[in-house]
């Protein structure tokens, strides 16, 4: 392919008796030379790689108000291209994601990972902004996948015991908090520290008889006050027992007026 483009240019250069090479050539050239020089740069890339790292770690700040200018120069092409080009650019994203899903869920881990705090800073900031967004999208989203949904959560908690014990443990504590305190008002287990996977890593050493049950019942607890929740869901406090053994503790324990 190169050789008969090559041909192309001294016939061109002939016939018109010129050597200045119309844009119309130059693209053909590109055009053939292309895979060669993506395998260069692929190869050349791989080879100083560690260099080129190393390289931006040492100029980072250089790097940083290169870009940032750049950004600022071309910001308006940028915003008009992109809003030629919404599907094509949309189509291309597609496909890289398709083609990279592990790269990019492996980089996307790796990131939140070290940039926790970042991460939830942000989060945290764009839920805010982008509120009523969010809960439209979440509510068409629920609508149009309901029985999907639906099915996927069966299915999981037929199949994952620790997805099991987790939803069971939520629904325990939700009606605990909303029967047991005077306002009914329920806040996220993360609010009350309640840790369910600690539950579940004291729960496994033991052997797995009827229902999880606490060893001194909810109802002994003052469920108003952070120290009563805290002591209440402790890992602690939960085991597996028989429904009529749980009964006779739960009445003992009541008669005996255990807080």
């Amino acid at each position: 392919m190169r050789q008969i483009v090559l041909l192309f240019v001294i016939l061109t250069v002939f016939v018109s008796g010129s050597f200045a090479i119309s844009d119309e050539t130059r693209k053909k050239i590109g055009t053939a030379n292309k895979g060669e020089k993506a395998e260069y740069d692929k190869q050349y890339y791989k080879k100083h790689k560690e260099q080129k790292k190393q390289h931006r770690q040492r100029n980072k700040q250089q790097y940083i108000e290169k870009h940032k200018k750049y950004y600022q120069e071309n910001k308006e092409q940028k915003k008009k291209y992109q809003k030629e080009n919404k599907k094509k650019i949309r189509k291309y994203q597609k496909e890289y994601q398709q083609e990279n899903k592990q790269k990019l869920k492996k980089q996307k881990k790796e990131y939140q990972q070290k940039n926790k705090k970042q991460t939830k800073k942000y989060m945290k900031k764009y839920n805010q902004e982008h509120k009523k967004q969010l809960a439209k999208y979440m509510k068409e989203y629920n609508q149009n996948y309901k029985e999907q949904r639906k099915e996927h959560w069966q299915r999981r908690y037929q199949k994952d015991t620790n997805f099991k014990l987790i939803t069971n443990l939520r629904n325990r504590t939700k009606n605990a908090l909303k029967y047991y305190t005077k306002t009914g008002k329920i806040l996220k287990s993360k609010d009350h520290r309640i840790n369910y996977q600690a539950i579940i890593k004291h729960l496994n050493k033991q052997p797995k008889t009827s229902r999880i049950h606490h060893i001194i019942p909810l109802c002994c607890f003052d469920l108003n006050k952070e120290e009563q929740i805290k002591k209440a869901f402790a890992p602690e406090n939960h085991r597996y027992e028989e429904i009529e053994e749980h009964k006779q503790t739960h009445r003992e324990l009541i008669e005996a007026g255990v807080q």
